[in-house]
């Protein structure tokens, strides 16, 4: 599938899950910095935006699939800039079962994504050796490239809506 065309399709799942739990719902131009989606509860009149990164399934083990947001967040890993909004990761990936979903969504609130960058790191420099790294492994991470989520890391935030605070 085509990047824009994952990336549109993850956008509006998730503004659909979110309709069908009776949330306001506006998703933003596709040239938007950091917010690809508004939503506000009309029960409290809280309201917050949202960051979607979409990612369809490309490898057999799932623990090499990863999320990239390096375009979703300004700072460098190593500095403790605060990301701005949460993070709904959806993940297309294809059916095996009958039971199996196709389209998964992990909800991250803002305080844990860099956290998740920082444990992927980790993970990275500990299992995975570059063949010809671009950085020093002790460079890893001062760089954007390198903040990613890999998506076994998102097991527990698996269709969290109540993490978005909108209760």
């Amino acid at each position: 599938m085509d990047k824009a065309v994952v990336g549109m399709y993850g956008v509006y799942y998730v503004a659909s899950q979110l309709c069908l739990l009776g949330y306001n719902v506006a998703t933003t131009s596709r040239n938007a910095k950091m917010v690809d989606i508004i939503v506000q509860n009309p029960d409290t009149g809280k309201a917050t935006g949202l960051q979607v990164k979409t990612l369809h399934k490309q490898r057999k083990k799932i623990e090499d699939d990863y999320f990239n947001v390096k375009s979703a967040i300004l700072a460098k890993i190593d500095e403790e800039k605060e990301v701005e909004v949460p993070f709904v990761f959806v993940y297309i990936q294809e059916s095996i079962e009958e039971n199996v979903p196709k389209t998964r969504c992990f909800v991250v609130p803002k305080e844990d994504v860099l956290k998740l960058c920082k444990e992927y790191l980790n993970w990275y420099k500990k299992t995975k050796k570059p063949k010809k790294p671009k950085l020093p492994l002790e460079d890893l991470g001062r760089k954007r490239e390198y903040l990613s989520i890999g998506i076994w890391q998102l097991e527990a935030y698996e269709n969290r809506w109540d993490k978005l605070g909108l209760k």
